[in-house]
């Protein structure tokens, strides 16, 4: 889904969970939290929203490939 005011800025990201065994919901919990800091970090800094919103879409996407391929 895309904004209305900008094609280019991303709206909507979602995690993909390879549930697997423990050591692959250890992994999930580890990048996780990780992801939450750096978008904590984004939501805080002092780039303009739409780039903001690009670069969480861009870890968020990252995030769910290492964790749908159990990295």
């Amino acid at each position: 889904m895309q904004t209305s005011s900008n094609p280019e800025t991303p709206e909507f990201a979602r995690v993909e969970i390879r549930l697997a065994d423990k050591a692959a919901l250890k992994s999930a919990a580890d990048h996780l939290r990780t992801l939450a800091n750096d978008l904590d970090k984004l939501a805080r800094g002092s780039l303009a929203d739409p780039m903001s919103n690009y670069l969480a879409w861009g870890t968020i996407k990252s995030t769910s490939k290492k964790l749908r391929n159990h990295q």
